[in-house]
């Protein structure tokens, strides 16, 4: 019998997300830390950067989620935050179109 394709590869650790202290981690669960925060933190931040671009003038940036979410926007140095946004915006519409 053959062992189950689950029980043979590799176990990602759970992580805390919370700010890592450095980019390269010493362990798995730090290099998962790592990847996860400072790489979605960057995907933001040069996405911002090219809409910035095309726009041809600064805009302001507001975050929306959960406190990770906020935590990875702080990282970035955006500020501003709003947890509800998206929910927001969808009651609006719905309003809007009864």
């Amino acid at each position: 019998m053959r062992p189950s394709p689950r029980a043979s590869r590799p176990r990602i650790p759970d992580v805390r997300l919370e700010p890592p202290g450095r980019a390269i981690g010493r362990t798995t669960a730090q290099a998962v830390q790592a990847g996860i925060l400072l790489g979605y933190g960057g995907l933001v931040s040069r996405l911002v950067e090219l809409q910035r671009e095309e726009l041809g003038e600064e805009s302001e940036v507001i975050g929306t989620g959960d406190a990770i979410g906020n935590g990875i926007m702080q990282a970035c140095g955006f500020g501003r935050f709003q947890p509800e946004l998206v929910l927001d915006g969808l009651a609006a519409i719905a309003i809007r179109n009864p």
